[in-house]
């Protein structure tokens, strides 16, 4: 159990319907540079995986009752990947305005607060998108500035 910083609680304090103390990125990979020039589900998860251990990824918001002080990071019990990561696949024909779309929805669903404050989206079938290569994947990871504003213990790229 570690208690929020000041800096941190603020997001949760500043946090309304209207406000959401979102930090959300979109990013997208092309395949080919991996091991046998494709990534599955399965290899997702297992990278992810090997990475919660070293980032705030399992531990979830406990307000002090009455807000009587600085909330605590604690371990989620329940904690499954599979709740925080989410594959789906573009209608055809798979373009630009699907995909907007499709981003613009998943960033407007708010977080589950009752969770660790972070999700992320896979999202394929984005073959008809100009200047991107069929077999192209895109992830979209939403994560709450209280939880991932800070330092990590340890470097998650290694």
């Amino acid at each position: 159990m570690k208690q929020l910083t000041g800096a941190d609680e603020m997001w949760f304090s500043l946090e309304s319907s209207n406000t959401p103390m979102l930090i959300s990125d979109v990013h997208i990979y092309n395949p080919a540079a991996a091991p046998g020039n494709s990534v599955s589900q399965k290899d997702i998860l297992n990278y992810i995986k090997e990475r919660s251990d070293c980032l705030p990824m399992r531990e979830k918001r406990y307000p002090v009752p009455f807000l009587a002080d600085y909330s605590y990071w604690v371990e989620d019990e329940t904690f499954d990947l599979k709740n925080h990561i989410h594959f789906s696949t573009l209608s055809k024909p798979g373009t630009w305005k699907q995909f907007c779309s499709e981003v613009e929805r998943i960033i407007s669903i708010p977080l589950d607060m009752s969770r660790p404050l972070w999700e992320m989206h896979v999202i394929k079938g984005l073959n008809k998108i100009d200047g991107v290569p069929k077999g192209c994947f895109a992830m979209i990871h939403k994560k709450h500035h209280g939880q991932f504003d800070g330092s990590s213990e340890c470097d998650p790229y290694t």
